[in-house]
């Protein structure tokens, strides 16, 4: 059983960003299993370095494609990103400093995050972005 299920209320109608989210959240539930299954601080941070390097990778093609089409709330929507991305590198430093005891916090955490972002944050420019070559 997945940690994060995908569901079509998660869509933001555009088919790249949806096919991210997709894979973010299949990293999501790969670092629950790992964390499940008794995975030492090696196999979890490199989990963690995947989310990490895939989540800048779609956070740049989000905003690309805003900076691109003039999204007004595109300033807000970056900080968003930046946040979270410093947030996990706090998480991942825990990790790596030993503490392990944090992992259903992390879990939480990151679940709570990517649903609330995409439901309420980037479900905002579903509507910006129809009809637009992305």
């Amino acid at each position: 059983m997945a940690f994060i299920d995908w569901s079509d209320e998660y869509s933001v109608s555009v088919d790249i960003f949806d096919k991210e989210h997709q894979s973010l959240i299949a990293i999501i539930n790969e670092l629950h299993q790992g964390l499940t299954s008794g995975f030492g601080i090696k196999e979890m941070t490199y989990i963690l370095d995947r989310l990490l390097e895939y989540t800048s990778k779609h956070f740049y093609h989000e905003e690309k494609e805003m900076h691109a089409y003039a999204y007004p709330d595109f300033d807000v929507h970056k900080k968003a990103h930046e946040q979270l991305v410093a947030d996990v590198k706090k998480y991942k430093d825990r990790l790596e400093s030993g503490e392990q005891a944090f992992s259903l916090e992390l879990l939480a955490f990151l679940k709570k995050w990517l649903v609330n972002h995409i439901l309420g944050t980037d479900k905002k420019y579903s509507k910006f972005f129809a009809g637009k070559n992305i």
